[in-house]
């Protein structure tokens, strides 16, 4: 009968529960841990999914500001109580990272990288998944020695639509020229 399993039925994933936060992991990094991107995990569970992926630390690229008007509440506070450190860099939305950004990835680039090479795993996520964190996934790839435009391909190929502005594209062009730690 439709919608019932046959009398000796065993779950291939005992325990594990299905969720609906989509996690791009970008398979073409140079390291042993996986990188992947997403949308804000601001629905309950979102979270608990993630660490369920395996997530050692995830980097949040969206804005105070967006977080109070869209009432997504503590998202540091969810992820603290699951023992995983979530780090902070915002950036507005549909644009490229500001000075104020690149003052701060120098260090958020180390941290993130010696987590890959170690690996574990990381999550970049902005409020779509596209955007943003399109823009600095590629921007770790390019740190990890690919090309911009390798780089671009190999996060797009995982989130259709990532790195939507052409002032993205060009901030991410610009770390073969000027290093992946953005300009002085």
């Amino acid at each position: 009968m439709a919608g019932e399993h046959r009398p000796d039925h065993r779950p291939l994933h005992q325990g594990r529960r299905l969720t609906d936060y989509p996690i791009a992991a970008v398979d073409d990094g140079r390291w042993a841990g996986r990188l992947a991107l997403g949308p804000v995990p601001a629905e309950d569970g979102d979270a608990t999914a993630i660490a369920e992926w395996g997530a050692s630390c995830v980097l949040g690229l969206t804005t105070p500001g967006e977080a109070a008007a869209l009432g997504w509440g503590d998202i540091a506070g969810r992820f603290a109580a699951l023992g995983i450190p979530w780090l902070n860099a915002p950036i507005e939305d549909f644009t490229a990272p500001d000075t104020g950004f690149e003052r701060r990835w120098p260090a958020i680039l180390d941290r993130l990288l010696a987590r890959l090479a170690a690996g574990e795993r990381v999550l970049v996520h902005c409020r779509g998944g596209k955007g943003r964190s399109g823009t600095v996934t590629a921007a770790l790839l390019v740190a990890g020695g690919m090309t911009p435009d390798a780089a671009i391909a190999a996060v797009r190929r995982v989130r259709p639509g990532a790195i939507e502005t052409p002032e993205q594209e060009a901030w991410i062009r610009r770390l073969a020229t000027t290093g992946a730690t953005g300009p002085d």
